[in-house]
């Protein structure tokens, strides 16, 4: 990375707000909320669900087991949503964002 004080290079941003770097950014968010979902539906939710079934048993054990999986589809329905809501805040950023260059080089035009 630059030294303080010194001008930094856009190839030391990870995320920029160009097409290329925003598209990075979403592909990153879907790609970790995609993991968190994998966390609640996947073999771990699965191993929790065997240790109860063999060491818990009984209506309390049941009911304990019927939360947990109405949880876990409630938690991977959320990943869902978050993928929709930051794809559009992403998008209308970007629109507004490219609506303020336009602004700018309408202005820049204009300078005579």
């Amino acid at each position: 990375m630059a030294e303080q004080g010194s001008e930094m290079e856009t190839a030391e941003f990870t995320y920029s707000r160009g097409v290329t770097g925003r598209k990075k950014l979403v592909d990153d968010l879907k790609s970790d909320i995609g993991r968190a979902k994998k966390e609640f539906t996947g073999s771990k939710l699965t191993d929790i669900k065997t240790v109860i079934s063999n060491y818990w048993q009984g209506a309390d054990a049941n009911k304990f087991y019927s939360e947990l999986t109405a949880k876990a589809k409630e938690a991977a329905k959320a990943c869902d949503k978050y993928v929709n809501t930051i794809e559009t805040a992403l998008t209308s950023d970007a629109s507004a964002f490219d609506k303020m260059q336009e602004s700018n080089a309408s202005s820049i035009a204009n300078l005579k």
